[in-house]
């Protein structure tokens, strides 16, 4: 933790947030903000809730779909992922899925590397998720220019990482054999352990051998995003703010896009003023039932993964141990040692 203060990434996240919340906070009638709290219809918190809990599920399951052909117990992979959005909501520097990597292969027998790939293809499928999303808002919501080009910087770029993935799954003998070669060439420690480690990272882009197991990951990804979708329809009914499908889905899709900004653990600041000029520029909302539907609507999307991952970690002790000792270390270290590509039961 000490260490993390010490980067300037972190000083930089708090410098940002609080520019944001300035931001937010910028001609706010608080009275206006107060009022649309008392007046709003917190029966909508059910299905919001509920629907915030299904998608952290069904992003369990993906996870697990990821790991194809292996099939680790999803309550595991579910545990370890609430730890990882806790660690991301409560310390700096997003270490979330830094602590996701170390748990499961500190703990559950996993090369580093195969659970690292694993992450980078979730990763990969929120972002197309979210710009398939945004490309078919085209039609109905009058984007910026700014998010256009944003839209399109994206697609190219997660286009040109899905192609590299995709060849080195391809040509993925040829690539062992080549290391293989430069490995016995050279009898070198570096060698080897490159050759190691590529072997490992292939193997997490093993799902793309299966197209069942790609297209159950796909459909995940799509029940996710659809439900954190009707979560904010929920929200946004809940403080009367424009609620047709379309804009709670352009509503998350800017949400999901605030978390690349720079910020404090939970994206305190810059979330609430995403959603806030959102909200206000593109559908003329006033500002303060705007601002109370970020307020609220960041407590419902990051409440229920610290409180389950606070008791799954209250039940698995020693992934409490676990989870000290890699604070104590290096965060972003990776393990030392490197075990098969299988779970140790």
């Amino acid at each position: 933790m000490i260490r993390a203060l010490r980067n300037p990434r972190f000083w930089i996240g708090i410098l940002v947030s609080i520019i944001a919340l300035v931001v937010v906070a910028r001609g706010v009638d608080r009275d206006e903000v107060a009022e649309a709290f008392r007046d709003a219809n917190y029966w909508m918190l059910i299905p919001a809730i509920t629907l915030a809990v299904v998608s952290l599920v069904t992003r369990g399951y993906r996870w697990r779909a990821l790991f194809h052909p292996l099939r680790p117990p999803v309550g595991e992979l579910f545990g370890i992922m609430m730890i990882g959005y806790t660690v991301t909501a409560v310390l700096p520097l997003r270490l979330g899925d830094f602590a996701r990597i170390y748990l499961l292969s500190r703990l559950k027998g996993y090369r580093t590397l195969q659970v690292a790939a694993t992450i980078i293809v979730e990763r990969l499928l929120d972002v197309s998720t979210v710009i398939v999303i945004m490309a078919c808002l085209i039609p109905f919501v009058p984007l910026p220019y700014e998010a256009r080009v944003g839209m399109g910087i994206g697609l190219a770029a997660v286009t040109l990482i899905g192609l590299a993935i995709g060849i080195s799954w391809v040509r993925r003998d040829a690539i062992r054999r080549v290391l293989a070669r430069r490995s016995n060439a050279t009898g070198g420690r570096i060698w080897a352990r490159v050759e190691d480690f590529s072997g490992a990272a292939i193997d997490g882009f093993s799902v793309l051998g299966s197209l069942r197991a790609t297209g159950s990951a796909g459909l995940l990804s799509l029940l996710t995003w659809l439900c954190g979708g009707l979560t904010m329809w929920a929200m946004l009914r809940a403080f009367d703010l424009p609620s047709s499908l379309s804009a709670a889905l352009f509503i998350l899709t800017m949400s999901a896009l605030s978390m690349v900004i720079p910020s404090s653990p939970g994206f305190v600041g810059v979330y609430h003023a995403v959603l806030v000029e959102a909200l206000v520029t593109v559908y003329d909302a006033p500002r303060g039932p705007a601002v109370s539907f970020a307020i609220l609507t960041h407590l419902v999307m990051f409440l229920p993964p610290v409180i389950l991952g606070v008791g799954y970690l209250v039940k698995e002790h020693q992934i409490w141990d676990a989870l000290l000792r890699w604070g104590q270390s290096d965060p972003k270290a990776a393990p030392t040692e490197s075990s098969p590509g299988s779970l140790i039961d």
